[in-house]
């Protein structure tokens, strides 16, 4: 993720790091829609705590994808 994108998350760190009092951190990451993922994403996925499952955000983001499709075409 390029530093204009990384900047544009920092205030957002920075309040939630207020808020909670807690040591926040960006980390860049992306789905597309149809669930591909970039090379190496597995070591941003690393620094996140607790367990998250690669294979599980890709299938929420299929998901999504289909019911955004589905309503869109069912408009008449």
């Amino acid at each position: 993720m390029s530093t204009e994108k990384l900047s544009m998350y920092k205030d957002l760190e920075i309040e939630i790091a207020r808020m909670w009092k807690m040591q926040t951190e960006t980390v860049p990451f992306g789905i597309g829609a149809l669930g591909v993922i970039k090379k190496g994403m597995d070591k941003y996925v690393e620094r996140i705590p607790g367990s998250v499952n690669i294979n599980e955000l890709q299938k929420i983001t299929l998901l999504r994808t289909a019911h955004i499709l589905r309503k869109v075409f069912s408009i008449k």
